[in-house]
């Protein structure tokens, strides 16, 4: 019976270190792409901005 649990308590450790690494992998992964979408979104705020500027000065014209 020892031997039953003590099988079942390394599966469950296993299985639970494996679920860890997941997580933090995914929690890694969200991050990276948070970082992206920041970078994007100043990107198009930048793009927008210029693109009001050009408009103005044809206007001015």
């Amino acid at each position: 019976m020892e031997l039953q649990w003590g099988v079942l308590l390394d599966t469950l450790t296993g299985v639970l270190s494996q679920e860890a690494n997941l997580v933090l992998g995914v929690e890694d992964e969200v991050k990276s792409l948070e970082q992206e979408l920041k970078l994007a979104h100043f990107h198009l705020i930048d793009l927008e901005e210029k693109r009001q500027d050009a408009r103005h000065s044809q206007r001015i014209r």
